[in-house]
């Protein structure tokens, strides 16, 4: 069933969820409780005598935004299964959920996802055949990101006639990609940019900044301590902003533990935008503090390397030994 998490006034309650199911189950609409409690335990009931006669069930809860959503949902009976999906991390102590994380496609994946939307449209289309090197380019500028893949290939099936190198070129420009992965579907425009929105409006103000400020630095990851310097925050408070960003999938720590976070490269391009929410006098405090951060750190690795003064007994012994400074 479908939760509507991430829409605002659309989101379904995990009461509004248990009734949904039951009807979904066969119970009859003069059946169905009054009471959320009531139908809570009346989907119970529906599942065990599912479980003594029919057999297992998999309840499928899609778009969940939070686990008050989906923990209603969870069977009493350990036969039967509930698998969620949702763009948040939504372990908690009231839903302790196995979590299992997605990743992007690999390349060949991509260009087959869009090769075969576009043979599903029209057989005969077979630019996919004909233009390899412009399919493969249009999949790396989508980032192996299935929405994004889905809204190119809808362009495509859109316009038959427009070469597959067309669009390709258009995406190379990274000024302009986010507002072409847009396709308008019957006044419910799909677009990259609004999924990245609505995931960003359920931030926090700090963990907001966080992710605006960590898409100065230049580099394909950032380093906590990096983030803690252009925002100003202990590096404690900066890690837990960092990890508020990654259970809402924005960042991700990469590897876990290294202490180092990437964003998916259409998010990079998303929150640079997001950047233009500070004001330039702000803008360029972050980058003096984000330049001071890692010019002090090259002096205090500089003072690793052979012939060089300093080392442990430096002002700024950031590194305990060369190794590290080298790290």
């Amino acid at each position: 069933m479908q939760l509507h998490g991430y829409r605002p006034g659309t989101a379904l309650s995990g009461a509004q969820a248990v009734g949904a199911l039951l009807r979904a189950l066969g119970v009859r609409e003069d059946d169905v409780p009054p009471t959320a409690e009531e139908q809570a335990g009346l989907y119970r009931s529906e599942l065990a005598r599912l479980a003594a006669g029919a057999g297992a069930v998999l309840v499928l809860a899609d778009d969940a935004s939070a686990a008050e959503q989906v923990a209603p949902l969870v069977p009493a009976d350990p036969c039967h299964r509930l698998l969620v999906t949702s763009r948040d991390n939504l372990h908690s102590p009231a839903f302790p959920a196995r979590l299992l994380p997605l990743g992007v496609l690999g390349a060949a994946e991509a260009g087959e996802l869009v090769a075969r939307a576009l043979r599903r449209a029209r057989e005969e289309d077979r630019r996919s055949e004909d233009e390899p090197k412009a399919l493969a380019a249009i999949a790396e500028h989508c980032g192996y990101l299935p929405l994004a893949l889905q809204i190119a290939a809808a362009l495509l099936a859109d316009d038959p006639g427009t070469p597959l190198v067309e669009l390709a070129k258009e995406l190379a420009d990274t000024g302009c990609r986010l507002d072409a992965l847009r396709h308008g579907d019957g006044g419910m425009p799909l677009a990259v940019a609004g999924a990245f929105e609505l995931s960003y409006r359920r931030l926090g103000a700090d963990a907001a900044r966080v992710l605006r400020l960590s898409a100065l630095n230049p580099g394909p990851d950032v380093s906590t301590e990096a983030v803690a310097a252009v925002a100003e925050l202990g590096r404690t408070t900066a890690r837990q902003h960092l990890a508020a960003l990654a259970r809402a999938n924005l960042l991700a720590e990469q590897p876990v533990g290294s202490g180092r976070w990437r964003a998916h490269d259409l998010v990079r391009l998303y929150t640079r935008r997001l950047l233009e929410q500070d004001g330039e006098e702000e803008r360029t405090a972050a980058w003096g503090r984000l330049w001071r951060y890692y010019l002090d750190a090259v002096r205090a690795a500089g003072a690793h390397l052979p012939g060089q003064t300093g080392g442990p007994d430096s002002a700024d012994n950031r590194f305990p030994d060369q190794a590290a400074a080298f790290a």
